[in-house]
């Protein structure tokens, strides 16, 4: 049987052809969770689809239909039109490491391994646990590149991560004659051959994009962050190159969001997981971590009687923000903890009363990270945290989940529950990196006797054991 990949120069997206198409098609799809509770529209999709009824699908997933034709036991024929091996044909730059950086760093074999792996094939996503060194990676992949075929656009999340990965590029080596920032308050050097700038500033209707046609090269960093049919990806849409990277330590539990992101950014041509880092480096690479999960047991739980079904999360939510012994018990554990402390929560409110809660701890300094705190005091709190110890930063999980390079955090709270595979991960990460007078991470989790806290633990469970995360069990009851 015979499957051809065409490509359509004016879409810019692959054909696939071919008489098993429809068990290709169904094969990328998921189950649409929407029209399983939508009553009202009776008339929704039952599935989610990567691929086109009309067979068409972005470049970067082409690897991953032919390794699925491969677990068939039907012999295939995979062919390419002109066009598309002509694609692929301009893509790849050069096999091997041909340069390191003039630092005091040195690659770490993963590392060497992951530009290796980008140099070869051109376009790919790199996915190395939190804590791996994805910047340092980055930039010798950045050291490589022959600027003469044009610009590099770095994309990251937000206007923080800007400087900060311009300050790590330039403390690994590279000139600042070569790259620029580009924010809000940072306004672009198009005489610079590398532009690091934020979503904010892409996304907005006054930011003059029309230089996108002198990228050559795209770096995203945080590529989970791309979702089918955000503007992330109708950005990365614009820029013309195919040459792309992709950077990352977790990607999504949800397949069409993977397959959107390998589709758009290329396939994942290296993974090295962060249970993978701590076996190899043996505590070299990341710190080891362990979780205490605080089981709460209320003598009163919420009626959930009283509202209706959709509106029942909303009201333990509620109830666990408005607990005096949810409180009593955070804070009887933080005034006992004897290094850095970072508490994660997911709403202003909730935040605002853990902060007002704590801020009195004898011997401790109490910060509150949230959307209204400027960059630079964000950035000011990270250092003090670097630098003393007995710190308890209260932050909004979406702020401090990414991103953020803090070494000295021996301790992080999950104040808020929840059920994300890359909110958890990726917050795992934010104490990974190691230090001299850290030998383990201690996540304390906080599990909520409820409904919907139960359930969701349950999930998170999942994501320890991945990540080969032991966990010890401790009860408290409300008296």
């Amino acid at each position: 049987m015979k499957v051809e990949f065409q490509y359509d120069l004016k879409r810019k997206e692959v054909k696939i052809v071919s008489e098993y198409f429809n068990n290709i098609r169904e094969h990328f799809s998921v189950k649409n969770p929407g029209a399983r509770f939508n009553r009202f529209q009776r008339f929704m999709p039952q599935r989610i689809y990567a691929i086109t009824p009309a067979g068409y699908c972005d470049v970067g997933l082409v690897p991953e239909i032919e390794n699925y034709l491969k677990t068939l036991n039907i012999p295939f024929e995979v062919v390419y039109s002109i066009e598309y091996a002509n694609l692929l044909k301009s893509l790849p730059y050069k096999a091997g490491l041909h340069k390191e950086l003039d630092c005091s760093l040195k690659l770490r074999p993963y590392q060497r391994e992951a530009v290796s792996a980008a140099l070869e094939r051109g376009h790919g996503t790199i996915v190395v646990g939190t804590g791996g060194g994805k910047t340092f990676i980055m930039a010798t992949l950045l050291s490589n590149i022959d600027f003469k075929m044009g610009k590099v656009l770095i994309i990251v999340p937000d206007i923080g991560l800007v400087a900060q990965t311009y300050n790590d590029f330039i403390s690994y080596g590279i000139s600042e004659h070569l790259i620029t920032k580009w924010t809000g308050s940072h306004e672009v050097d198009l005489s610079k051959n590398v532009i690091i700038a934020n979503l904010g500033i892409l996304q907005s209707d006054n930011s003059d994009i029309s230089w996108f046609n002198q990228v050559t090269c795209l770096f995203v960093d945080e590529c989970h962050k791309l979702r089918n049919g955000n503007k992330v990806n109708k950005l990365v849409d614009k820029i013309p190159t195919f040459n792309r990277f992709g950077f990352t330590g977790t990607l999504p539990e949800d397949p069409i969001d993977t397959w959107n992101i390998i589709g758009r950014l290329g396939p994942v041509i290296y993974e090295k997981t962060t249970s993978n880092l701590r076996d190899e480096g043996e505590g070299q690479y990341i710190a080891n971590a362990q979780c205490l999960a605080l089981n709460l047991t209320y003598n009163f739980k919420p009626d959930y009687t009283a509202v209706s079904a959709n509106q029942r999360y909303l009201l333990e939510l509620d109830f666990i923000h408005n607990s005096n012994f949810r409180y009593n018990v955070v804070k009887r554990i933080v005034g006992n903890l004897k290094n850095n402390c970072l508490i994660l929560v997911d709403h202003i409110v909730h935040g605002d009363r853990m902060y007002n809660e704590l801020r009195d701890l004898e011997g401790k300094e109490v910060y509150f990270i949230q959307g209204n705190v400027e960059v630079e005091d964000r950035r000011e709190i990270q250092k003090l945290m670097e630098k003393q110890n007995n710190i308890v930063c209260v932050a909004i999980s979406k702020i401090f989940s990414t991103g953020i390079s803090i070494k000295n955090i021996h301790y992080i709270m999950f104040a808020a529950g929840g059920k994300s595979k890359i909110k958890t991960l990726q917050s795992i990460g934010r104490g990974l990196r190691i230090r001299e007078n850290k030998d383990i991470l201690t996540i304390i989790d906080l599990v909520d006797n409820l409904i919907y806290g139960k359930n969701h633990f349950e999930k998170r469970k999942q994501f320890y054991a991945l990540e080969k995360i032991q966990i010890k069990d401790k009860e408290i009851i409300e008296t």
